[in-house]
């Protein structure tokens, strides 16, 4: 480029831009390194040659370049200002200081994953460049950077707009305006080309990425040497590389989703399958798209009545919504109702590596049939979130499905794909039948809001973040839809659950849960969760209702026997009543129903030790513990089931172990419970030292439990009073826990029972 050319870009753009370097050039135009004084910061300015800026109308221009600085995407140079100035016409992009693609074949061809991601997030700047009414034309791995692995598509200089007539681009009309070797045959011949252009790129730049070799083109995909292309990539490959633009995938989106759809699926490439995908809309079987195998798309094959779903993918909301693929899961337990359909959050995944296929899902979580993946993702201004079903018996993509809806209105978006997910699972296995309470005409903002929520309330984390997040998410909802049942029995579970894990004051908490409860049950919602909550909080604090406690929780089984925290719940009042082996088959139901979900398993060992099976709890919790070695109350009630199987050694090697871990400064039970295991393995001084160093607040059972097992009845009987007082939860267990045995032979235990006419703590 000449000196007089610079010297003429630079006189026109000043003074806001300080050019200074010229970067590259090619056939179109020119690029300099600027600096915007305005802004203060680096970037490149793309200029028309002028032999082409004389031919092109500036007005054209000027409303195409528009259009280009209004594009917003992760994958795509930013477009910050264009114009013209003195008869120069150019763009001010971002400065990116990066290899381009085509530096980076030159050194080979990359993994698999890796071009997968150049070619997805190609197709994402493309969906949203298409979107925008424009095909770029020139895509080739010369105008992309690559940044930390991930794809910025850049150079628009020969994009056309799709709503102008031929030759009204930013180009000369006729020719072939683009790089030969990147051109469908359609554009290579002049003719006016669409967004297919742009994909049949696109798969051309994905193949010399996996192969290291040039797409051939003009050639029939049949005609080609496919050595390094997966196989299940390369069906996806020959759509999309078809001669007739006709024949390639509808759009950037269809090509992207059964590019995800293919990296996850070996069944996609050996059956052929056909992709139809709902785009902005839901269209086919009211608001179900289907992705089935064979040429008629029908629903046979196996039902699937056991789901788990993934954790959502490319989760850009997950800072609003955490767990989000848990949530979608809840949303879609919601809807399939109580058809005997089981739906499993991500939790049953934990333990499986994210990359694994169905087929490998199936045989580690045996009776599991379909596994749902999500994606979340932004577009432009606007949110799509998809999802799939696999078939984990034979691997089978059997459906997927996608929405899209605008920024603000990402709220509707898990509920409508849920009710999709759910629809498609029915109709699958021919499920039809009395439809949940969940599926009223509620706001499906509200129902996202309940499902994080009800996430967020399962999460547990060591402190109180993830019950007062769940908090919020149900008055959100609440917010929205003031009758909202399942909200008002979240919240009732909520405060159950604080004022349990010692984190809310009990008389603030369980009345406000069993207020919540009963708003629920009294507007007509029969949601299990209500009966869970109000039975529990009738265990642990209303003394004067204890055997509510137990209608409410069978009345909670009669309406929705899937609701684990109902059984397990249960499990703890039929154990506290001596009621062994109906508490024992409560907790067993529980772990069946969800063996992965928070507390069962560590539930159903402390149901066997208050029930006197001290060897098979040591046998539950040892897995569980072997399982989840974090979970520090397994291990402490391990120990405790250790002593009672006669086991003094390995409990108090337990509780070496476990001790440490145990955020004592979070839970007001943890240091006397720890006192109490070292009582009863006899180390006393260890014992005394942390009750000695107990917050006050510290549960008055358990420092009852440790002083009983100090042989200090009297004290002991103390604070058996002011667990009483206090309300403390765990008193429930008085008459049963084996750490008590020969406290409840004293005559201070007989006495303490007879004070406050407790028949049902008869003692051992």
């Amino acid at each position: 480029m000449s000196s007089a050319f610079f010297d003429r870009v630079a006189s026109a753009l000043q003074p806001r831009y300080r050019l200074d370097a010229t970067l590259g050039s090619g056939g179109m135009a020119v690029v300099f390194r600027a600096f915007d004084t305005a802004l203060e910061r680096d970037v490149a300015v793309k200029v028309l040659r002028p032999e082409l800026a004389t031919a092109v109308n500036a007005e054209r221009f000027g409303r195409e370049s528009r259009r280009l600085a209004r594009l917003s995407d992760p994958h795509l140079v930013a477009v910050h200002d264009a114009g013209e100035r003195d008869g120069v016409l150019y763009y001010v992009m971002d400065l990116v200081e990066a290899e381009t693609l085509r530096q980076r074949l030159e050194r080979g061809p990359l993994d698999t994953e890796s071009g997968l991601r150049v070619a997805r997030g190609l197709l994402r700047a493309l969906a949203t460049v298409h979107a925008a009414g424009l095909v770029h034309r020139d895509v080739k791995p010369e105008n992309v950077f690559l940044k930390e692995g991930e794809p910025l598509l850049t150079d628009f200089g020969i994009s056309k707009s799709l709503d102008t007539t031929v030759g009204e681009s930013l180009t000369r009309a006729g020719g072939s305006p683009g790089t030969p070797a990147y051109m469908p045959p359609e554009q290579a011949q002049g003719a006016d080309v669409g967004p297919a252009a742009d994909l049949y790129a696109v798969g051309m730049i994905l193949f010399e990425c996996l192969t290291g070799r040039r797409w051939p083109s003009g050639f029939r995909p049949r005609s080609v040497e496919w050595g390094g292309v997966p196989t299940t990539i390369r069906p996806v490959l020959e759509r999309t590389l078809a001669l007739r633009p006709d024949r390639r995938w509808r759009d950037a989106e269809h090509f992207r989703a059964a590019l995800g759809v293919a990296r996850r699926s070996p069944w996609l490439a050996r059956r052929g399958v056909r992709v139809t995908l709902g785009g902005t809309i839901l269209v086919l079987l009211g608001g179900v798209g289907w992705l089935l195998w064979g040429a008629g798309g029908q629903t046979g094959g196996p039902s699937i009545r056991w789901l788990a779903v993934r954790p959502c993918e490319d989760a850009e909301l997950e800072e609003q919504y955490p767990k989000l693929g848990d949530a979608l899961a809840d949303l879609t337990r919601d809807r399939l109702g109580e058809r005997g359909f089981r739906v499993s959050a991500s939790y049953s995944l934990a333990t499986i590596s994210p990359d694994a296929g169905p087929l490998e899902i199936g045989s580690r979580l045996p009776g599991v049939e379909g596994v749902v993946g999500c994606e979340v993702r932004r577009q432009g201004e606007g949110i799509r979130m998809s999802a799939t079903l696999s078939d984990t018996r034979r691997g089978d993509v059997i459906w997927t499905d996608e929405l899209a809806a605008p920024d603000g209105g990402f709220l509707e978006l898990p509920e409508r794909v849920a009710s999709a997910i759910a629809r498609a699972v029915d109709l699958r296995s021919a499920g039809a039948s009395r439809p949940s309470t969940g599926t009223r005409d509620i706001d499906p903002r509200a129902r996202t809001a309940w499902a994080a929520g009800l996430s967020a309330w399962r999460e547990r984390t060591e402190d109180r973040t993830s019950l007062l997040r769940a908090e919020r998410h149900y008055r959100a909802a609440l917010e929205r839809e003031p009758s909202f049942g399942p909200a008002l029995a979240g919240l009732a579970e909520v405060y159950v659950t604080l004022s349990a894990r010692g984190l809310a004051a009990p008389d603030s908490a369980f009345p406000l849960a069993v207020e919540f409860a009963d708003s629920a049950i009294a507007l007509g919602w029969d949601v299990a969760a209500s009966y869970a909550a109000r039975g529990e909080a009738f265990r642990a604090y209303f003394r004067g209702r204890w055997a509510e406690a137990g209608a409410a929780f069978e009345a909670g089984i009669q309406r929705d026997s899937s609701w684990v925290p109902t059984h397990l719940w249960y499990a703890f009042w039929l154990a506290s009543e001596g009621e062994y082996e109906r508490a024992i088959e409560r907790a067993r139901w529980a772990r069946a129903l969800d063996p992965y979900y928070p507390d069962v398993n560590t539930g159903l060992g402390i149901v066997l030790y208050l029930a006197d099976r001290s060897d098979g709890a040591v046998a539950q919790l040892d897995r569980t513990v072997e399982s989840n070695p974090d979970s520090w109350e397994a291990g402490m009630w391990l120990a405790a089931a250790l002593i009672a199987d006669g086991r003094v050694g390995d409990a108090r090697d337990r509780l070496e172990a476990v001790g440490p871990r145990i955020p004592a400064d979070l839970y007001p039970f943890v240091s006397p419970m720890l006192a109490a295991g070292y009582a009863a393995t006899g180390d006393v001084a260890r014992a005394g030292r942390l009750l000695a160093s107990a917050s006050p607040a510290a549960s008055p059972f358990w420092t009852a439990v440790a002083l009983a097992n100090l042989g200090e009845p009297q004290r002991a009987l103390a604070r058996l009073e002011e667990a009483w007082t206090v309300r403390d939860e765990f008193l429930s267990y008085v008459g049963v826990l084996p750490l008590l045995d020969e406290f409840r032979r004293t005559e201070e235990y007989r006495r303490f029972v007879r004070e406050h006419d407790m028949p049902w703590f008869t003692g051992s």
